[in-house]
């Protein structure tokens, strides 16, 4: 089983990294 972690900071990070990052409700699993 492999991880990855990602670190973010929503306050400095640029926007394009943000959106990057980010994902919609089709994207996460069912919990």
């Amino acid at each position: 089983m492999e991880f990855l972690v990602v670190g973010l900071n929503h306050r400095t990070a640029p926007v394009e990294v943000r959106e990057r990052l980010s994902l919609n409700k089709e994207q996460l699993p069912e919990a």
